[in-house]
């Protein structure tokens, strides 16, 4: 069963965010930290409008899919993971916040 890390970044007019640096080399360091521990596909999704015209709440959000559960565990375990949460300091100002899980059955 597939699990799934959501990420989402705020959308604050005091908040930079390097969308060029995130796309070439934030997340090309996520694959190959984390491929070893069943990473399976991660894509982002830019935000430019909410159904009300509103602006929206998230920049952007960003979706990786792990073969389960313990997979991400592993993973947030792995010592050079903290390289990756150490480079949010080149992405902007932020942190995102971030949800997990898996579909339900039905």
């Amino acid at each position: 069963m597939t699990y799934t890390l959501l990420l989402l970044y705020p959308n604050e007019a005091d908040t930079p965010f390097d969308m060029t640096y995130y796309l070439e080399k934030h997340m090309p360091k996520v694959e190959r930290i984390w491929k070893k521990h069943g990473l399976r596909s991660w894509h982002v999704t830019k935000y430019d409008s909410v159904l009300d015209g509103w602006k929206p709440l998230y920049l952007l959000g960003t979706t990786i899919e792990w073969g389960s559960e313990d997979d991400m565990k592993a993973a947030l375990k792995d010592p050079d993971t903290a390289e990756l949460f150490e480079d949010f300091e080149n992405l902007g100002n932020t942190p995102p916040i971030s949800v997990a899980g898996s579909a339900p059955h039905i």
